[in-house]
């Protein structure tokens, strides 16, 4: 907590940032440039964008003006290559729309090509696009044509999410925890650290690591034995509101704990694609002493099988690890999937990558990991280590989890699609004028197989043509053409990720001949 640590801290974000803010600029330049590809029907339009290799149907949102609408109560969107009307609704505004005077849509978009754009067409319109207050939330209850949500009023926690295609409950009622249930925990004795035994040592001793941890044994393995965490729960737990649209259902509930004045969560039932988004919004105070924060997902799924989305692939924790590496808790990239013979389910974390499995296991040190339940705990928020992280952590934080339940049997390609869907959702951008470019509709690409991944894409360093990178991802040998729309391929090299060729290969036809290995990553240059 000191001034030094906090400005390396702030130093570092810095990078961040900055690395944020100059992709944003490249991606508001690009939705002006595919704008003006696009062709629309109306005088204003909607061009959604898909960044990834895969054709997607999903919910897209965008803000726009308020003034735009006048004296009209809402809108209409169409399909502006079907014509026919899309489904839409007002949603509420981030904080960010507040601020400039923007109202935020939700519209369901069907078949956005990969690597590629759609144009819809938009026109103000007399007819109320808000949500439906059903105003009872005595009822405790949300459903649509996918899942029925029932909460316990007394608790203010949900009780079932009834998979309606399955006829199966997701939540493990008998696991001892509530669905996305509130959970934290804080050391019962102030945190002190020592730093005097170092005065008057040589700077070398300090690295040697048994003599570092003998001076510091009581946070060197943080937390130790001697760490008495105490629970905290959310309290005060109530039903705020009730809302359904042609887009959403939701139910939004407050609660307060311990450090945390305000909790709010919001559980969205996404009405045209089978998908719960959770939302969990809080305020929080400081604390130095030892803290986490977990959000539980105690899944109905007996004698589980965990696959963990890591470096492209994924594994099953404890079958697939390296002996003494971490058990108590798991860094992934986009997705865990959770099955067995009769009941599956994908769980996508955007903002909190690490978890912890079969229950709360902090402070265990686990040698091994029987995981005889499908318990999901996302580890929110620590301060554990005293090392590159900060002291304390104080203020607004949202996070959010995406979940899908499917009948089995596992398929990695969908547990890729549906994750990679969540962290880049499809890009919609308004556009207040008439476009009148060749396009209604463009794909960069040709379809690629589902278990290919195209996860890199670059002008070369030496100019010519263009640089990709694929990756397998089902663990299976694929053979396919890739091509490029209304382009021919010249020519085409294997190359080292330092872009040196290192064999040709084959061109039939303005098309790559690609033969990719069970979980391979492919760097290949294209020129035209």
């Amino acid at each position: 907590d000191c001034l030094q640590s906090k400005g390396q801290r702030y130093e570092n974000a810095s990078f961040v940032y900055q690395a944020a803010i100059n992709a944003e600029e490249i991606a508001e330049n690009s939705k002006s440039c595919l704008a003006k590809m696009g062709k629309s029907n109306t005088k204003s339009s909607i061009v959604v964008s898909n960044c990834l290799d895969f054709e997607r149907s999903d919910i897209a949102e965008v803000a726009l003006p308020r003034k735009l609408f006048k004296d009209k109560k809402g809108f209409k969107i169409f399909d502006s290559i079907s014509g026919s009307e899309v489904k839409s609704q007002f949603i509420e505004p981030d904080i960010h729309d507040m601020q400039t005077g923007n109202a935020r849509i939700a519209f369901a978009a069907e078949n956005i090509p990969p690597l590629g754009f759609k144009v819809f067409d938009f026109t103000v319109y007399d007819t109320d696009k808000g949500c439906e207050d059903i105003g009872d939330t005595q009822s405790g209850k949300i459903e649509n044509c996918f899942y029925k949500v029932i909460y316990d009023n007394k608790t203010g926690q949900i009780e079932k999410i009834i998979d309606k295609d399955l006829n199966m409950d997701l939540i493990d009622t008998k696991s001892g925890f509530k669905f996305n249930q509130f959970i934290y925990e804080s050391d019962t004795n102030k945190r002190f650290i020592d730093l005097s035994q170092h005065e008057g040592l040589a700077e070398d001793v300090l690295f040697l690591q048994p003599f570092y941890r003998k001076l510091h044994e009581d946070f060197y393995d943080s937390p130790t034995k001697k760490v008495k965490f105490k629970k905290y729960f959310a309290q005060n737990s109530k039903i705020l509101d009730i809302k359904k649209g042609p887009i959403y259902t939701e139910i939004l509930t407050s609660s307060s704990s311990f450090m945390f004045p305000e909790i709010k969560s919001c559980i969205i039932l996404d009405n045209c694609f089978k998908k719960i988004i959770v939302k969990n919004f809080l305020s929080k105070y400081e604390n130095l002493n030892m803290e986490s924060l977990y959000f539980m997902f105690p899944f109905n799924v007996s004698n589980p099988c965990f696959r963990l989305n890591c470096h492209g692939g994924y594994y099953e924790p404890e079958k697939e690890q390296l002996p003494g590496s971490s058990k108590d808790w798991y860094c992934i990239q986009k997705w865990i999937d959770v099955s067995n013979e009769d009941f599956g389910i994908t769980w996508s974390p955007f903002e909190a990558p690490l978890v912890q499995l079969g229950g709360i296991n902090t402070g265990e040190y686990l040698d091994k990991i029987e995981l005889k339940n499908a318990i999901i705990s996302s580890f929110a928020m620590n301060n554990h280590w005293w090392t590159n992280s900060p002291a304390s952590q104080g203020g607004r934080f949202n996070f959010t989890y995406f979940i899908e339940s499917y009948k089995p049997p596992f398929n990695s390609s969908n547990a890729q699609h549906f994750g990679w869907s969540q962290h880049l959702p499809l890009n919609a951008n308004f556009v207040n004028e008439s476009i009148n470019g060749k396009f209604k509709q463009y794909r960069f690409i040709d379809n690629l197989p589902e278990n290919i991944l195209l996860i890199g894409f670059k002008i070369p360093e030496d100019k010519k043509g263009l640089l990709l990178r694929l990756i397998e991802i089902s663990g299976k040998e694929c053979r396919f053409e890739f091509s490029v729309s209304n382009k021919k391929i010249a020519q085409s090299y294997l190359t080292t990720p330092l872009e040196e060729n290192i064999k040709t290969l084959k061109v039939r036809g303005g098309k790559v001949d690609m033969v990719v290995k069970p979980f391979e990553l492919v760097t290949f240059k294209i020129e035209f």
